[in-house]
């Protein structure tokens, strides 16, 4: 019997890991206008006290910039997290979300400038000129009045 609880026992605390996982479909964006990096994952969880994204690294150009610790997931489906980071065009942003459960993901963006040379420019429309209206002769005799 003692083999059988010490067995369960065992099977039970080995479980416990795989239950955790990672946050998964890290999309990282960089807005150049506001100079923000913009971070957001899914990541489900049925008690955000428990289960949540409790720490993000984020490196620039592969230097670490910024740690930030979390003890709660403020929704039960995502992560979302914007931070005010400089960068110039062709910076690379690296991002790694670790869940507090052990799960580890992660996401990276490379910086583009948008090119202020390009003009949104509109298609363009061709229209017809419409036909010049031919007279032709009344067939009707009479005054031309309706």
């Amino acid at each position: 019997m003692k083999l059988f609880i010490s067995v369960f026992a065992l099977f039970l605390f080995a479980a416990v890991p795989l239950s955790a996982h990672p946050p998964q479909n890290v999309v990282v964006t960089y807005d150049f206008e506001s100079q923000t990096l913009k971070v957001s994952a899914r990541h489900t969880t049925h008690d955000p006290r428990e289960d949540y994204v409790r720490k993000v690294e984020i490196t620039h150009n592969g230097e670490e910039v910024e740690t930030v610790y979390h003890r709660i997931q403020l929704n039960t489906l995502t992560f979302q997290e914007e931070f005010s980071l400089p960068a110039e065009d062709g910076d690379l942003f690296e991002v790694t979300l670790f869940s507090s459960e052990g799960g580890v993901a992660s996401g990276d963006v490379t910086v583009v400038e948008p090119d202020e040379t390009e003009e949104e420019v509109s298609p363009e429309v061709k229209t017809k000129e419409p036909a010049p209206l031919e007279e032709k002769p009344s067939k009707s005799k009479g005054s031309g009045k309706y």
